[in-house]
């Protein structure tokens, strides 16, 4: 199976790369900052989505840019991190599975677990951000 996983230096993205090493399959990673971030020499590593020319079967969308000083402070990395990597990522990869890590910060006080069809709560513009590229999915 080959895999992408966005955000692949960060805790999640770092991890499932690990577990998907683990059963075996070819694992490619995005990564945006943070390189020095220490990743298997088995994973392919690239800095844009545009650099890679090969499909894929999985998308794990695990980047994003949280603002945790303000989760309400308008900013043009919620865009760029948040929807434009989404984007690009479902134009490039149009034949490929998507799995998308979103936020307890678009459901807010919602029972867990959270599903598909759970109200959303009070989404800050983080959480609107990250709802947006659910929906972009």
């Amino acid at each position: 199976m080959k895999t992408l996983i966005t955000g692949i230096n960060g805790f999640l993205g770092r991890n499932l790369a690990a577990k998907c090493l683990e059963v075996g399959w070819d694992v490619s990673g995005v990564y945006h900052q943070h390189r020095s971030t220490a990743l298997p020499d088995a994973v392919n590593i690239y800095q844009t989505i545009d650099n890679i020319h090969s499909d894929v079967d999985i998308v794990f969308l695990c980047a994003g840019y949280v603002p945790y000083q303000n989760m309400n402070s308008p900013s043009p990395r919620l865009i760029d991190s948040n929807l434009k990597t989404v984007i690009a990522a479902t134009e490039r990869f149009k034949n490929s599975r998507f799995v998308f890590a979103s936020s307890v910060s678009v459901h807010g006080g919602a029972s867990l677990p959270v599903r598909e069809g759970s109200p959303f709560g009070s989404p800050s513009l983080y959480g609107l951000s990250k709802l947006a590229g659910e929906f972009i999915i």
